[in-house]
């Protein structure tokens, strides 16, 4: 967890600007508005809106972020400048923090190459200005230079730090070469241009294919991001959704040929599954123009130039690539099956009516009965070797570890679309086993969670992940959170964007699986859930009756499968036992379903409580959990049962092996 996500969270933003810059801020729904104290002249006193959660945006100047964009803008000085000030601000020892020196002595290091670059700027201005069409201010507003008889791009993140450098080659392959992954860079998420771009996005950016590409709509006055690679990856547009409103139009731009247009396709089914309300657009190049830079050259401004949507866009190139008009029949009615839009539909029918030389009623009445014949019903079975494929994709997944080394042992792993069962009776320690695993999960392999708190408050849901990630005793957290220890602040931002809470006592299978759809759709989390927990089974809705009960317990599986995620109900067993025996699954409450839905059932007990022990025995058994794997779909390769000691002082369960 890096300082400058402390700092965003120690600070209240609204109540920053009020006293920091000398403005008055109205109350607007869930937020504030103000003048905008950054650019001058501003008289608009809704100008800027500031929201409760930390961040803002001036629709004026186009400044936002955080409190340390704020004020790196604000008193025009760099966004780690701004760090170190609000560091000192908050009295906290930047010296003492090595992951912030790691990033500080990076961040140097690609500063020293970047001057070295525009020392020798002189020496490769002529190429930039006559064979780029580049002007001498955006030559200096990129930075760009030459060293050892390379172009040099510095890698600007969307803060404004330089995090990496790139350069064009001249006499050597390939082309263009840039630095290697590093704490501040990681080529997959990474937008060239992002932090000039964000600034000018309204309603519309653009993404292109190469770093001249974007310094060349950036000279239009283009909102323009560059993926500086193959193809767009997910988690690029992932990155960029973080700078977008949900009507802003991302319009794609590949190069002209056909290397740069096999690979939309790809880049479709990454927005349908990222973002799929987004609309994207695809640039119609006309012929004899490869990219944005040759329409600069040309003195064409991109933004004149038709676009069409990517679903139209795609089904054309799909189309078009099939040998025989019997292909492209089965091609277009695969096709016309994922496009969710019914206006998109049918312009894409009166395409295919045009290309086919049908009538286009005749084209919609039979595209609109796809998907009720028999042969979509066969669809979904699969041969051989589709099972084979499909196999081969869950090994190129992999699985996930618990981080419970025993547990580990034995079932190895838990693979998405599995359903997990943890039983226990009341007060054997269920609800602080889940919250570990589930804590485990995000900060081992980083996972996203929703977790639906049926029975506890969430904010007692949160002390638990609060005592467990400090590692302290659950009444040392108060202490903790009323001095907003810099601990907590870690905790937070371990956890933000990682684990969602719904707290409600009565939701339905159905009421849950709506939620994970919205969190998805609206990628509240940066990505989909992978990883869902519900505490617990008998709090939810309609579950008291056994229809009801069978009901829900049959859906864990749908949604597992649906949502390709990894789905973890917590249930109480059935009276009649007690807290210290071992228990079985058939002791389950209210449902064998839930057995029959279950991959994996793990069984909590605590052999301590038993009133038969001896005072010597009670005392070495005391604060110990015994869990036992009483159902693993997948197989068993090790002791079923294993043994915890949850020590009160950390709030954590230890390994403890039996004997």
């Amino acid at each position: 967890m890096d300082i400058q996500n402390i700092i965003i969270q120690k600070i209240d933003l609204p109540q920053f600007i009020k006293d920091y810059a000398h403005v008055e801020l109205s109350r607007k729904g869930n937020g504030w508005r103000c003048k905008c104290p950054i650019h001058e002249n501003s008289v608009n006193p809704e100008a800027m809106y500031v929201d409760d959660r930390g961040g803002y945006y001036c629709f004026a100047c186009n400044s936002g972020g955080n409190v340390i964009n704020f004020l790196s803008d604000y008193e025009h000085i760099s966004y780690s400048a701004a760090t170190e000030r609000l560091a000192s601000m908050l009295n906290i020892n930047l010296k003492d923090d090595a992951e912030y020196q790691d990033q500080k002595r990076l961040e140097d290091k690609f500063n020293d190459y970047k001057k070295r670059g525009l020392a020798g700027v002189d020496n490769v201005k002529q190429y930039l200005m006559e064979k780029r069409g580049f002007t001498e201010v955006t030559i200096q507003t990129f930075e760009l230079g030459m060293w050892d008889g390379k172009i040099t791009i510095p890698l600007l993140d969307a803060n404004g730090r330089t995090v990496g450098m790139a350069v064009r080659q001249f006499d050597a392959k390939p082309k263009y070469m840039n630095s290697r992954n590093n704490i501040l860079y990681d080529k997959s998420e990474f937008l060239f241009g992002l932090d000039k771009a964000r600034r000018l996005i309204k309603n519309t950016v653009y993404v292109v294919e190469g770093y001249m590409d974007a310094i060349s709509g950036y000279q239009m006055g283009i909102p323009t991001v560059a993926y500086c690679s193959n193809e767009l990856h997910r988690d690029q547009i992932r990155m960029l959704n973080n700078y977008l409103r949900r009507d802003t139009t991302v319009v794609i731009c590949p190069d002209n040929d056909d290397a740069g247009k096999k690979r939309i396709p790809r880049v479709r089914d990454y927005f349908k599954a990222i973002s799929p309300s987004r609309q994207v657009r695809v640039i119609l190049m006309p012929d004899g123009y490869k990219d944005m830079n040759d329409l600069l050259l040309a003195g064409i401004d991109a933004q004149t130039l038709p676009t069409e949507h990517i679903d139209k866009y795609v089904a054309r190139l799909i189309i078009g690539a099939c040998k025989t008009i019997e292909e492209e029949y089965q091609r277009a009615e695969e096709y016309l099956k994922t496009v969710k839009s019914e206006m998109i539909r049918l312009d894409i029918i009166k395409y295919l009516a045009e290309r086919w030389n049908k009538d286009v009623e005749d084209l919609k009445k039979y595209f609109n009965t796809v998907g009720e014949d028999s042969n979509d019903i066969l669809s979904e079975a699969s041969d051989i070797t589709g099972c084979i494929n499909d196999l081969r994709k869950i090994y190129s997944i992999g699985g996930y570890k618990t981080h419970f080394q025993q547990i580990d042992n034995c079932i190895r792993k838990i693979e998405k679309k599995q359903v997990v069962i943890i039983g226990g009776y009341s007060g054997t320690g269920k609800t602080s086993m889940g919250v570990e695993y589930m804590l485990r999960a995000i900060c081992q392999d980083n996972l996203r969670v929703a977790f639906f708190s049926l029975e506890m408050p969430k904010g007692k849901l949160i002390e638990r992940c609060v005592a467990k990630l400090i590692g302290c005793s659950m009444p040392e957290v108060e202490g903790y959170i009323a001095s907003n220890d810099t601990a907590v602040q870690k905790v937070i931002a371990k956890l933000q964007n990682r684990l969602i809470v719904f707290d409600g006592n009565d939701y339905s299978m159905e009421d849950i699986q709506k939620r994970i759809e919205l969190v998805n759709t609206k990628n509240v989390l940066g990505g989909p859930i992978d990883m869902v927990f519900v505490d617990y089974f008998g709090y939810m809705k309609g579950v008291s009756e056994f229809q009801g009960a069978c009901a829900a317990a049959t859906k864990m599986k749908a949604i597992a499968k649906e949502n390709d995620l990894i789905f973890v109900m917590l249930s109480q067993l059935n009276r009649g036992g007690n807290p210290y025996g071992e228990p079985n699954m058939q002791q389950l409450k209210l449902t064998g379903d839930l057995e029959a839905s279950a991959d994996i059932i793990m069984l909590i007990w605590q052999p301590g409580k038993d009133p038969n022990l001896s005072l010597e025995e009670r005392d070495s058994l005391e604060n110990v959990l015994r869990i036992k794997i009483d159902k693993a779909r997948d197989g068993m390769y090790g002791n079923p049962v294993s043994e915890y000691y949850y020590n009160k002082s950390t709030s954590r369960l230890e390994e403890k092996y039996l004997e």
